[in-house]
């Protein structure tokens, strides 16, 4: 993913004490579909970094976000 083909948005920020919850839009340039992300922040050695990631949400190709798992087909997801 190229940074400059995209708009990242903060949308939201709650503190608490040393941790903090974020939720990033990140949607194309272009149109399309896009995806919300959701960290929690931790303060280490004076700084913010991400502690987690939770799963995005939304359908990046557009469209209502497909509930049920994986389409019909689609090989299966390994870690």
């Amino acid at each position: 993913m190229l940074s400059s083909t995209m708009n990242v948005q903060i949308v939201s920020v709650n503190f608490r004490e040393a941790e903090a919850d974020a939720v990033a839009s990140i949607e194309p340039k272009e149109g399309g579909g896009g995806i919300r992300m959701t960290y929690t922040l931790a303060v280490e050695n004076g700084k913010w970094a991400v502690k987690k990631s939770a799963a995005p949400q939304g359908n990046p190709h557009g469209g209502p976000t497909p509930s049920g798992g994986l389409p019909a087909g689609h090989p299966p997801l390994t870690k």
